[in-house]
């Protein structure tokens, strides 16, 4: 038995059978890491929870709100909500909501560069109470929500932290 495994045959065999087999696990491991899904980078934040619908409070007569959920992207997290209405057109509904959170206590943010409130259109404008920001927009969040009724939708974020 030892002088057949000591023959050239053998041995050429023998080597064949581990460098296949090196192969084919290198080949699995190289696949399985491509599609593994990637570890955030080395020192990243956990992301903060979306904040909930709790900060549009109640909603305002005519209209009505659907928690659309949660989205997270690479920096934060944030809920997207679907607005609609029986009666009111989507600035309708939109200005509505914007004096009703107004009246709750809400400061109005204008872009950057504009001064003058009433030179800005609600849905050029976003709204907060130094936690959260909402941003409202006169377009539904997409076709299959437009199907179901969806005249707008709101965006709620957490407020960005001033640097002082």
């Amino acid at each position: 038995m030892m002088s057949r495994m000591r023959s050239r045959n053998a041995m050429r065999i023998v080597v064949g059978i581990v460098v296949v087999g090196l192969v084919a696990s290198m080949g699995y491991g190289f696949i399985s890491a491509r599609h593994a899904p990637e570890p955030p980078p080395a020192g990243a934040p956990e992301l903060e929870p979306a904040p909930s619908m709790d900060s549009l409070g109640t909603p305002p007569n005519r209209v009505e709100y659907a928690d659309l959920g949660e989205i997270c992207e690479v920096e934060e997290c944030f809920r997207a909500v679907s607005v609609s209405s029986e009666d009111l057109s989507a600035e309708e509904a939109i200005d509505t909501i914007y004096t009703t959170l107004l009246d709750r206590g809400m400061g109005r943010m204008l872009p950057p560069g504009e001064e003058d409130p009433e030179e800005v259109d609600w849905v050029d404008s976003a709204l907060t109470d130094n936690t959260v920001v909402i941003q409202g927009s006169d377009q539904p969040p997409s076709p299959e929500a437009e199907e179901d009724g969806a005249i707008a939708h709101l965006v709620i974020t957490h407020a960005a932290e001033s640097e002082s």
